[in-house]
């Protein structure tokens, strides 16, 4: 257990951990889209009224390292673990998402959807439903909104901006630069993704940050 949690710590009611999905394709270039479809949920979760969402950076500690979700819960102070998986083959994309218990280390339930690049979002919007009803929450108003706008969004574009966030998680000055390409031409392919312009700002924010412009 953490020494900085007392034996008495109780997580957060609605106090998730997104796991980074496993990339179940047989081509491992594909794991940015299952980077990416961990990223669109844990913003989703953000927007629920009253939750704690473990950081992304966090979260991706534990990739590709077996979990006990018991310890995992107390070093992070989470009540909820989302873990899941993302077969793309093709056009089609199976996504397997589990929720977690992580006090009884138990599974509140689990789910597949299958779905397509142009759906994706939808498939997304479902899972987070699903999530929402499962623990008798309510979405707060604008909780669907970045969906709603990026559903309308082309899926070529949309699939330039997950490999750009796959490059600008990367690091280091010569990644934020391809990643800023990506998104650049996700823009142009798609003049309406929100997502593309958030993914420009956040690169031109790190790049002066970090001290890699003068």
């Amino acid at each position: 257990m953490d020494p900085a949690k007392p034996s008495s710590f109780v997580a957060p009611r609605l106090s998730f951990a997104v796991l980074p999905f496993a990339n179940l394709s047989n081509d491992p270039d594909q794991d940015y889209f299952a980077d990416g479809i961990t990223d669109d949920l844990t913003t989703d979760l953000t927007r629920i009224s009253g939750s704690l969402v473990i950081a992304r950076n966090t979260a991706f500690t534990y990739k590709g390292k077996p979990v006990d979700v018991k310890q995992l819960g107390r070093e992070l102070g989470v009540r909820y673990v989302i873990e899941g998986s993302v077969r793309r083959g093709g056009e089609q994309v199976r996504v397997n998402v589990q929720l977690i218990d992580a006090e009884a280390a138990a599974h509140v339930w689990a789910e597949r959807f299958d779905t397509d690049r142009n759906n994706l979002a939808e498939a997304q919007d479902q899972i987070i439903g699903r999530l929402v009803r499962s623990l008798n929450i309510e979405l707060m108003r604008d909780a669907g909104r970045r969906i709603e706008q990026e559903r309308a969004a082309d899926p070529d574009a949309r699939d330039v901006v997950m490999r750009g966030w796959a490059l600008f998680w990367g690091g280091g000055s010569l990644a934020h630069q391809a990643a800023l390409r990506e998104f650049e031409q996700a823009l142009r392919i798609d003049p309406r993704s929100i997502d593309a312009r958030l993914g420009i700002a956040r690169v031109l924010v790190s790049v002066v940050g970090d001290g890699f412009s003068n």
